[in-house]
């Protein structure tokens, strides 16, 4: 913008005489913009964690005195963003209406025809959807994650204090476990940790492209390609968390406050069958 500026400015110069060509002008002048960084999550331990986090906010907040009947439900919140892919517009507008719990679908409406979709529930979000509903026992009509007043819930309270806050905890339990921290996080890198789900379940390009609700397939296919680097172990550890129930999701975060990384446990553990078996060994060639 400021280059653009400037050389608006030199044309005027250059046109009354004042200098004998506009220095910034031409295409090789122009600073290529540096593209925005995607991010998403495409492992299970940090979704378990982001997952663990939302939840510890949610008792958190039913513990505190001023405590309102209706809270945000993070969890649910994020686990929707997670694991059914909605833009945030679409998760907010979303009512009980839409939620289809005996046939095990969502459905979605961004008003285009491809926008308008259902999308299946994953086991784990079918439960934490059926635990909210039940907690709640709503009407058709209400907002699934509505205000305290059953109002329309903003997105930047979604982004700000659901989110945001959630990412904040998770990165304070994996420091503590001495794993990597998640990265910034939107709602757009939400539906690109969708769409990883689904192609660690087996789905195809198209597949996720209906139902991230799209007719691009820029973004099914750049998630696509990294999902194929994707251990066939790390996919597996997927499928398990969210073919799972509610109460597995981030269950071994709750166990301790301090507690260590499954890759160091593995390795510690390996080590210690290691020094176990040598010693064995050296016991049997003694007299």
């Amino acid at each position: 913008m400021t280059l653009i500026l400037l050389s608006a400015i030199l044309d005027a110069a250059e046109e009354r005489k004042l200098i004998e060509r506009n220095p910034a002008a031409g295409k090789r002048r122009r600073v290529k913009e540096r593209k925005p960084r995607r991010t998403q999550l495409d492992t299970a331990t940090a979704i378990e964690a982001l997952l663990f986090a939302a939840g510890e906010l949610d008792a958190e907040a039913q513990e505190h005195p001023q405590t309102k009947v209706r809270l945000l439900p993070r969890r649910a919140i994020v686990a929707t963003l997670l694991l059914s892919g909605p833009r945030i517009g679409e998760l907010v507008d979303d009512r009980w209406a839409d939620v289809d719990l005996a046939n095990d679908r969502i459905q979605y409406d961004s008003k285009t025809p491809a926008g308008c979709r259902w999308v299946r529930l994953l086991p784990a979000l079918h439960d934490e959807l059926a635990t909210l509903k039940a907690q709640r026992d709503p009407s058709p009509d209400d907002y699934v994650f509505g205000t305290a007043r059953g109002g329309r819930q903003s997105e930047s309270n979604i982004r700000n204090r659901v989110l945001s806050k959630a990412v904040e905890r998770a990165n304070e339990h994996l420091a503590r476990a001495r794993e990597a921290p998640l990265p910034h996080l939107t709602p757009h890198s939400c539906r690109r940790t969708f769409a990883s789900i689904r192609y660690a379940l087996g789905a195809s390009p198209a597949e996720v492209m209906a139902a991230l609700g799209h007719t691009d397939p820029s973004l099914a296919l750049a998630v696509y390609a990294q999902a194929m680097r994707m251990s066939e172990e790390e996919k597996a550890r997927l499928r398990a968390l969210v073919e799972g129930t509610r109460d597995s999701l981030g269950s071994r975060w709750g166990q301790d406050d301090v507690r260590e990384s499954p890759q160091i446990a593995t390795i510690e553990s390996e080590g210690a069958s290691r020094r176990k078996a040598a010693g064995s060994r050296r016991k049997v060639g003694q007299p």
